[in-house]
Order: C-alpha cells, then structure tokens, then sequence
C-alpha cells in the first residue's frame, strides 16, 4: 500500500493561486486507506475551498486513479464539471496526480505528499514514476517527474 499525507492547507491553496473554479478528485484505493484521499477527505476539502472563495464545479471518487484507463472511463461523466475548472486538485499519491494529468488537459494540484510506495516501486508496471519525496511538486513539472 502507498502511503500518503495532505500537505498543509496553506500550501494547497498556494498551488491554486487565482485560479476560482476547482474540481476536486479522491481515491478510493490507497488515499482513502492513508485517510488522505477518501470521502471524508474531499468533503472537508470541498468545505474548506468554498470558504476560501473558490468554487468546485463538482468531484469524483475513483477506487484507483494510478489506471488511466479507469480516470478516463469514470470522469466520462462529470466532463462538463471537469471542462468547467481551472484546474484539478488530486488527493492520491504522485502516481496518481501523474495519471490523472496525462487524462486530463488541465493543471492538476497535488493535495498530498506520497511518503512510501511501500515496496511497490520495483512492481509498478505503468511509466509513472514517484520519488516518495515527501513534497509532491508535480504540479510544477505538469505532472512529469524530475
């Protein structure tokens, strides 16, 4: 299982910046079991951007956002919501946040630091890759590692 964090607060809406409309992506698989990036998550995070002054277009809870394939089929749906954001904000591991970017033509924020891969590294058979930095800065290398 990988491990994550949310990164401080201040530092999440300091990745947004100006940007007002936000959708707001969860996982239901690693994230939700490191309670970063579950349900409950990103309701307390919708609450918390809303008081901030940005608005969610909508969100999505997706059981693995490592699959591409899977981030494309489920958020067919919520296209409109998707279209209508500035950008994403990814609460799942920076494989995850590299996944939904390469789906995704839009910037995607993470909202969590991955702190273990948990032996995973070495099994991962996609092309993304996350160097367990505690510091997840993909959204300034547009979901590209280092």
């Amino acid at each position: 299982m990988i491990l994550s964090e949310q990164k401080p607060w201040e530092e999440i809406l300091g990745s947004i910046g100006e940007e007002k409309n936000i959708f707001l992506l969860g996982c239901n698989g690693c994230a939700e079991a490191s309670e970063t990036g579950g349900l409950p998550q990103i309701l307390e995070t919708k609450k918390k951007l809303e008081e901030a002054g940005k608005r969610i277009t909508g969100f999505s809870l997706i059981d693995f956002l490592c699959q591409k394939a899977l981030v494309k089929s489920r958020l067919r749906s919520k296209a409109q919501a998707v279209m209508e954001a500035n950008s994403l904000l990814v609460m799942s591991c920076g494989i995850g946040v590299q996944a939904v970017s390469v789906v995704v033509e839009k910037p995607c924020h993470p909202a969590c630091n991955t702190i273990s891969l948990g032996d995973t590294r070495g099994e991962w058979k996609g092309s993304e890759r996350c160097q367990e930095c505690g510091d997840c800065l993909l959204d300034y290398t547009g979901g590209s590692v280092l």
